[in-house]
């Protein structure tokens, strides 16, 4: 029996890759959030792409496993920053 299983970040990078397909399609067909679905499949992306990258450097086996979650409420801070200005300036948040 051949044991099939799948690396869950490979499938997480691949859900990834399907949200980005998704994004530009709905942004080539200019439908309603299109722009926002293809934001969120780079933003998954590059989240996936400083995985690898901690991965690679070791930054996990170091104990250095902190750096990375600085940089993921980094990351949080500013995602949350851009939707909100994103929705003021569309109108959905009014002051």
């Amino acid at each position: 029996m051949v044991n099939s299983v799948i690396d869950q970040y490979l499938s997480l990078t691949i859900v990834g890759i399907i949200i980005l397909i998704a994004g530009i399609a709905l942004l080539a067909s200019k439908k309603k959030g299109g722009l926002l679905v293809l934001l969120l499949g780079l933003l998954w992306l590059l989240t996936m792409g400083i995985y690898y990258i901690f991965t690679y450097t070791g930054v996990y086996e170091t104990g250095l496993y902190p750096v990375a979650n600085v940089v993921g409420v980094v990351l949080l801070i500013v995602g949350l920053g851009a939707v909100l200005y994103y929705w003021t300036r569309s109108g959905v948040l009014k002051r």
